[in-house]
């Protein structure tokens, strides 16, 4: 006999929820999320002064039972739906009460997140320090409002980073093991605008490149990174972050706008492999990364070397948050926590570019996001772009991509004497109507799956001269069952990947 009540001996860990350093039990907010936890407890959010029991819970947050003095835990070992509300239902699946909770619904199945620019911002355990090859990306939509100054997107302090100079133009830099620091500058985006920035450095070759949208836009070849490894100066505090730069110094570059899809890999990705995955989410096929979009692994063209799922160190989609934290999806648990985040967006970065509505392909209303989308503008796509066309759509200009996908039922117009190239993945369930002299363009490389309502209309009409020809034609016959029924397989096509 010690005259303590049993509830009381064993000793529990105080628990902060929102990491803000206040013990929830002295925390009015424990979950940060703009709501206090009165209003959040299922119960009363007024106290009546009474205690009738003397246990020191006041009768308005008594059970069923107000007479329970010796009832520590009250109703809270078993509570109603009404009392400690989970209204998201995601207790049981690691996340929590709504009162812990910062988000009382469950983020959209396809999120991102959004910074304020004065104190948003993620942190985690330590990934970069150390490594001597590496790939970083992520998805951003810079706000118009953003600082002039150098904002932070994502990094180790100065030892290696994605940031932001000027308000819009996009850096990469690392600071080696030798004391030294590189960067290299990439290009000025379009704010209110998603664009796609990668950095990579290889202490193999010395080499360090930033690309924006998948284009090689900065490259540094410096022999004395060769050998060399990441390493913070000693300002930093020791954390991966995201939104603002991990230092212990006072000026932290937070970001304003919209990150999504950072990923990070121990090794320097090739330009190829890097363009594959730029405009689709990946997963993981058998150890390799493969893209969620295009059923076919991320590869280098030349060496058809593939990415290995355990070069992933650190995936974060944003569409998995629960207690305060966002999940890593690489099977690594480098987990990112939330701070001062209480609001998340719907996913509108372009994975892949979608259409929402019949109209050319030059307008903005017939994209899904057109408004924060550049994919309107044909001379701002990219050769690897992956484009679905969910509705009847025209252009009057050439395309190339590295996917395109037509849904059975619906046309793709091509007017003129334009052509669609296609590099690695052309999947046609309805019509691709090529009008005047336009073409289609299949590369080596480029797989096609089709279905008994794909097809593909053809109009050139050649020259009658006997001293001219078409010196080149669309491969398209009658509409029919042919003996070859799939061109999918090495058998049929040897420059076929599947």
């Amino acid at each position: 006999m010690n005259g303590l009540d049993d509830n009381y001996l064993f000793e529990d860990k105080l628990v902060d929820s929102d990491n803000d350093g206040i013990y929830d039990y002295l925390d009015d907010n424990s979950d940060n999320d703009g709501l206090l936890d009165i209003e959040e407890n299922g119960m009363a959010n007024t106290l009546s002064g009474l205690d009738s029991d003397n246990d020191g819970l006041d009768d308005n947050f008594e059970g069923s039972n107000i007479n329970d003095p010796l009832d520590v835990n009250d109703e809270i070992n078993n509570p109603s739906a009404s009392i400690l509300p989970d209204l998201d239902l995601d207790k049981s699946s690691g996340g929590d009460l709504d009162y812990r909770d910062l988000f009382n619904t469950n983020p959209s199945y396809a999120s991102t997140i959004d910074f304020d620019g004065i104190d948003d911002y993620l942190f985690g355990d330590s990934l970069l320090e150390g490594e001597g090859e590496l790939t970083l990306m992520s998805w951003i939509k810079i706000d118009s409002d953003n600082s002039l100054g150098s904002t932070t997107i994502l990094g180790e302090d100065d030892g290696c980073r994605l940031y932001i100079t000027d308000g819009n133009k996009l850096m990469f830099g690392i600071r080696s093991s030798s004391g030294t620091t590189h960067a290299t500058a990439g290009i000025n985006v379009n704010f209110d605008e998603w664009h796609h920035i990668a950095g990579v450095f290889s202490s193999t070759t010395g080499e360090l490149m930033i690309y924006v949208d998948g284009n090689l836009e900065g490259y540094i070849l410096e022999p004395s990174l060769v050998g060399r490894t990441v390493s913070p100066s000693s300002d930093w505090n020791g954390s991966f972050e995201v939104g603002r730069r991990s230092t212990s110094l006072s000026g932290r570059e937070h970001f304003k706008g919209d990150i999504d899809e950072i990923r990070v890999f121990d090794t320097a990705l090739s330009t190829d492999q890097l363009q594959q995955m730029v405009y689709q989410e990946i997963n993981n096929d058998g150890g390799f990364v493969k893209g969620t979009v295009i059923p076919k692994p991320i590869e280098d063209r030349d060496t058809a070397q593939k990415v290995s799922w355990s070069n992933l160190l650190a995936y974060y989609s944003m569409t998995d948050i629960k207690n305060n934290t966002t999940a890593d999806y690489s099977g690594n648990d480098y987990e990112l926590t939330l701070m001062n985040i209480n609001t998340l967006q719907d996913q509108t970065a372009p994975m892949p570019y979608e259409t929402v509505s019949d109209g050319d392909w030059s307008s903005e209303s017939t994209w899904l996001h057109g408004d924060v989308w550049d994919i309107e503008e044909a001379s701002q796509n990219k050769n690897w772009s992956i484009v679905s066309i969910k509705n009847n759509i025209t252009t009057s200009s050439s395309h190339t991509n590295l996917g395109l996908m037509v849904d059975a039922g619906k046309e793709l117009v091509v007017n003129g004497d334009n052509k669609i190239e296609n590099t690695y993945y052309l999947e046609l369930n309805g019509t691709l109507d090529l009008r005047g002299d336009s073409q289609l363009v299949q590369g080596l490389r480029s797989d096609l799956v089709t279905s008994a309502t794909g097809k593909v209309k053809r109009r050139q009409e050649g020259n009658s001269s006997p001293y001219w020809y078409n010196y080149w034609g669309s491969p398209v016959g009658s509409l029919g069952t042919t003996v070859l029924t799939n061109n999918n397989t090495i058998n049929n096509n040897t420059n076929n990947s599947e």
